[in-house]
């Protein structure tokens, strides 16, 4: 990889970032690109830091998308023969390369061990709690794998031995995780959210977007259509939208499916519901802010989270939220303002979207608080307060 000097594109210079000292950053992070949740986020941040005038290395396995920043690419050469060969290997040389380079400060997004500051965009262990509880048979058979082994044991290190000088958590949710499994002092911890592009993810005010992207899946405008934005199709709950549409058979309602999982068994229980020909499945999704756009409501009754980008993103483009309450969920959702929190059971999940086809006014209103509480999660904020928490870090 190359390092890029290019001005990341349309970025500009906000005063205060460029009056504060410039610093030599290094973050590792096992990918840089913009269509995954910890990718998008670290390079974002990345992106920002660097146009902002610091000078920001990135150590990473694989990189995409680099030719408008300015930040310095390193190539992490991973033994990519399987996920936990390369999870670990990264572990390891990323963690020495981003270390030994004598940066002022770094930055590890999960995988790296040592940094000065690392982001916990979840705890695995916690999350390990939750799919046993989901499914205990396909845990115990191949889940609880080496690379769960691995990502527990990095974890650990990282936070069992207190290897660091700062904690980011990207909700409440996850320091309170930290602090349960781990013992993590909440002083060792500043919580700052994921954030969201707010020039990509915005309600489509001219409705050009929205008839052109119902035109390709071929939905008619008088159709409700439903998102769900989501790559694990059991803990995010799928099964209970499929039940939702069955329970909602006399209403014009349409589903989008956008996630690169195994469709088939949920096709096989929307058809047994006589609701298969309601679905549409994307798949894996490079341009998602389409999708948002063509939508009227995004529904995620998911079981676990860490922070949800996509609820985050639906919110950004104006569609009440329908979610369950878990992490990031309880800061960014008001129950009955900009949506509605719901159950995992497709009944209860389909009270809530028929109360609001029966009221538009309070949907309408719904939508546009929903884009309003998102307007404090756009990247430059959320790149401003990580630049805080170095500030702190190097004023010890």
């Amino acid at each position: 990889m190359a390092h890029n000097q290019h001005l990341l594109a349309n970025q500009e210079i906000p005063g205060n970032e460029s009056d504060s000292a410039k610093m030599r950053i290094g973050v590792a992070s096992l990918e840089y690109n913009r269509t995954q949740g910890i990718e998008r986020s670290s390079a974002e941040i990345a992106d920002r830091l660097a146009a902002w005038g610091h000078e920001v290395h990135f150590h990473c396995a694989s990189s995409n998308d680099t030719g408008s920043t300015r930040v310095r690419f390193h190539r992490v050469h991973t033994l990519d023969i399987v996920n936990s060969t390369r999870i670990s290997s990264f572990a390891v040389l990323g963690s020495r390369d981003v270390r030994n380079a004598g940066y002022q400060i770094t930055h590890s997004h999960g995988l790296a061990v040592g940094c000065d500051v690392i982001t916990a965009h979840s705890c695995h262990r916690a999350g390990m709690e939750v799919r046993r509880k989901i499914r205990p048979a396909r845990l115990q058979s191949r889940n609880l794998g080496v690379a769960d082994r691995i990502r527990l044991f990095i974890e650990y290190q990282n936070f069992g031995r207190r290897r660091y000088k700062n904690i980011i958590a990207v909700a409440e949710g996850v320091r309170r995780e930290l602090s349960a499994y781990y013992g993590i002092p909440d002083d060792d911890v500043v919580v700052i959210p994921n954030g969201v592009d707010l020039h990509e993810f915005a309600p489509d005010e001219s409705g050009v977007s929205r008839r052109a992207v119902r035109r390709e899946l071929h939905l008619e405008d008088e159709d409700t259509v439903i998102l769900f934005v989501g790559n694990e199709f059991d803990r995010k709950g799928l099964e209970y939208v499929i039940e939702a549409l069955h329970v909602l058979h006399d209403l014009s309602v349409r589903l989008v499916v956008a996630g690169n999982d195994d469709i088939s068994p949920y096709l096989k229980k929307a058809d047994a519901l006589g609701v298969k020909q309601q679905v549409v499945h994307l798949g894996r999704c490079r341009e998602i802010s389409r999708y948002y756009k063509a939508c009227d409501l995004f529904c995620l009754p998911t079981e676990y989270e860490a922070f949800s980008l996509a609820t985050l993103e639906a919110a950004a483009c104006g569609l009440p939220l329908l979610v369950t309450k878990v992490n990031g969920t309880e800061e960014l959702v008001t129950d009955g303002e900009n949506g509605y929190f719901i159950s995992r059971d497709g009944e209860r999940i389909a009270e809530a979207i028929r109360s609001l086809l029966h009221d538009h006014g309070r949907m309408k209103r719904m939508g546009l608080n929903a884009h309003r509480s998102a307007q404090s999660y756009g990247w430059d904020e959320i790149a401003r307060r990580v630049l805080a928490v170095y500030e702190g870090v190097l004023a010890r």
